[in-house]
């Protein structure tokens, strides 16, 4: 997203974000009798399938292939869905809701950053480096 606009084609970026804004309210005003997990749901789902628009976008700016765009990703996106669901199984035994959601974001937040540091994934690297480097 920040790519595209800066390589000065602001344009692009508009029509994909108003494209998302009406997907998304399309979303809400059709899923609104069917609960609260089906919106999430779906959320999810539209926010994952958008990725194709914006590297279909990027790709109007920026050759890159759609090989190249899932090895960049789908790594990223492995390793949060195993730490999603070994988050999910940890936090089974207790009913209390806000322990359990207190829980998942603690243990969910521990596991991707563990497992970052265990892959030596550069972009942890240059966070930190960003944060630490930010606060003297």
């Amino acid at each position: 997203q920040n790519f595209i606009i800066s390589r000065g084609r602001s344009d692009i970026y508009l029509f994909c974000i108003a494209l998302m804004i009406v997907l998304q309210i399309n979303l809400t005003l059709s899923l609104a009798s069917f609960g609260i997990t089906a919106m999430v749901a779906a959320f999810a789902t539209l926010n994952v399938a958008f990725t194709a628009c914006w590297h279909f976008a990027l790709r109007r700016t920026h050759p890159l292939s759609t090989m190249a765009a899932l090895k960049d990703t789908l790594p990223f996106a492995l390793v949060a869905a195993v730490v999603m669901v070994a988050t999910h199984y940890a936090t089974l035994w207790t009913d209390s809701l806000l322990l359990r959601l207190l829980l998942r974001i603690a243990i969910a937040g521990t596991l991707y950053l563990l497992a970052m540091r265990l892959l030596h994934a550069k972009t942890l690297d240059e966070c930190l480096s960003f944060i630490l480097h930010r606060n003297k």
